[in-house]
């Protein structure tokens, strides 16, 4: 059996998740959670703890209860890609933020992760406000304003976005946003220039993200799965820096090579 340590955001834990579940299928072995296992409790930014999705977007997931110390421990040491060692009964403890740990899995991937019906219905009809393109403006404020985190992750300013709507100036589209902080989005930008589904959780902006047409991305993987999930979307522009100085060598497995990066 395969398992993982989850911790970290909802995009986080998505990608922990994707890694072990394909690493358990490479070893033709199971694949499962104990939610006993998270570190939320202990680091985690703003996420949330993990049994917050077990009855939705993880919901088809199994359940172990099989104790820590009954797993050999694989601890990932950077962000980099690194192949998993072979081994058909371990713990995983990392980020694993790259789609090399779960290529050839995709539809398995997509398959494992569920948003409820009732989400699905609802978020479709508030999308269906015009025959325009969607283009999804993710813009990640929140625990990255905070000094500490800054060393990691920096502040992706107003003139990327602006930048990055540019390369949709010829199109008929929409732009709509979806941010962890209102507050200041309000206060950098002109909020006229977007439309807002006035979504209620994280799930919704997940999924939201997922059905639009074009993206613009922050540095965060909650934006990353917004751009994977869901339809294939035709066109995505990142931020060429992801990590601060400190990780300088760590985002070049994040970035898919289609992707615009200003």
């Amino acid at each position: 059996m395969i398992t993982n340590v989850l911790y970290g955001g909802l995009g986080n834990q998505l990608f922990q998740i994707s890694a072990g579940f394909a690493h358990s299928m490479r070893m033709k072995t199971d694949y499962a959670l104990n939610y006993n296992f998270s570190l939320n409790n202990k680091f985690v930014g703003q996420g949330n703890s993990p049994e917050k999705y077990k009855d939705n977007i993880f919901s088809k997931i199994p359940l172990t209860d099989k104790e820590q110390k009954s797993f050999l421990p694989y601890i990932q040491t950077d962000f980099r890609y690194k192949q998993i060692p072979v081994s058909n009964n371990m713990i995983l403890y990392g980020y694993f933020q790259s789609e090399k740990f779960f290529e050839n899995f995709h539809k398995e991937i997509k398959d494992l992760f569920f948003f409820p019906p009732e989400l699905k219905n609802k978020i479709n009809k508030k999308m269906a406000f015009s025959t325009k393109k969607k283009v999804g403006v993710h813009i990640r404020r929140g625990d990255y304003k905070l000094e500490k985190n800054r060393l990691l992750h920096p502040l992706i300013d107003a003139n990327y976005y602006l930048k990055a709507m540019n390369f949709f100036s010829s199109d008929n589209v929409d732009f709509i946003i979806f941010s962890d902080d209102f507050e200041s989005v309000m206060n950098e930008f002109d909020i006229s220039m977007f439309k807002n589904l006035n979504n209620k959780s994280e799930l919704e902006d997940l999924y939201s993200l997922s059905q639009c047409d074009g993206i613009i991305m922050s540095n965060s993987s909650f934006a990353w799965w917004g751009t994977w999930l869901g339809k294939k979307k035709y066109r995505v522009i990142s931020p060429s820096i992801w990590f601060n100085t400190c990780g300088t060598n760590f985002s070049t497995d994040l970035y898919k090579d289609e992707w615009i990066r200003i």
